[in-house]
């Protein structure tokens, strides 16, 4: 878990990084962080780094901590804000932002620890739904349950979504093979294809139509076992 932080006062931090030194995650791994002074070189890093979650003082000089959060609000709503401050009177705003929760100095390690530790739970699970796609303009997460399937046409590799989109980057199959067929219902049908089964509408000789009406050729060599394992699959969600 790699957490943002910035707090402008240093012996606040220090006192922080001691607490954030001690913990590990509940399958005992060490957090990473990096600390910054101000609003401004926390939003200025985020552009080129990927934080799990942010912890923000909100008292600061020059743009405090409650303004940044809702400028990184305006291009990420998703991230994780913690807000760590020696006041309660933000309380009721940091709601508004969706915070994930408002602690006071002197920071309580346990309650600490017992946020980050429901932080990394939450992290772990939307890991095992989503999948990551980074292109040179953007990262973008893809539930496995809305990828109809990937494509790979020389080195674009191109994800099918079940409302007909398309998200493309560059790269090798084999970049999400590992991560696709980890996943129940995902099959490699061909060399150049990966099918998520269950968004798959007909099986039709040698070839897929999938749910948004798209074509997916099917090797010859791996046909009776790709026609297999769909029946199999099909039974599977039935009997669930």
């Amino acid at each position: 878990m790699y957490i943002g932080i910035c707090e402008d006062n240093l012996k606040e931090l220090e006192r922080l990084e001691a607490v954030l030194r001690d913990y590990r995650t509940p399958d005992g791994r060490e957090l990473r962080y990096q600390c910054f002074k101000s609003s401004f070189e926390l939003i200025s890093a985020m552009e080129k780094n990927a934080y799990d979650a942010l912890i923000m003082d909100i008292l600061m000089p020059g743009l405090n901590g409650m303004e940044a959060a809702h400028d990184i609000r305006e291009h990420n709503e998703s991230i994780p804000i913690i807000f760590l401050t020696s006041s309660p009177e933000f309380a009721v705003e940091s709601y508004r932002i969706k915070a994930y929760d408002y602690l006071l100095k002197p920071v309580d390690a346990d309650r600490l620890y017992n946020t980050l530790n429901s932080l990394y739970i939450g992290l772990l699970r939307t890991a095992e739904e989503v999948l990551a796609i980074e292109t040179p303009k953007a990262v973008y997460s893809l539930a496995f349950n809305t990828i109809e399937f990937l494509e790979v046409n020389n080195r674009t590799l191109t994800f099918h979504t079940s409302d007909g989109g398309e998200k493309s980057v560059t790269g090798r199959l084999s970049d999400f093979e590992e991560s696709l067929l980890s996943h129940p219902g995902f099959y490699k049908v061909h060399r150049s294809f990966i099918v998520n089964f269950d968004l798959m509408q007909t099986l039709e000789g040698n070839s897929f139509v999938s749910l948004s009406g798209k074509i997916v050729p099917i090797s010859r060599l791996l046909a009776k076992n790709v026609h297999d394992e769909f029946i199999k699959r099909l039974h599977t969600n039935l009997r669930a």
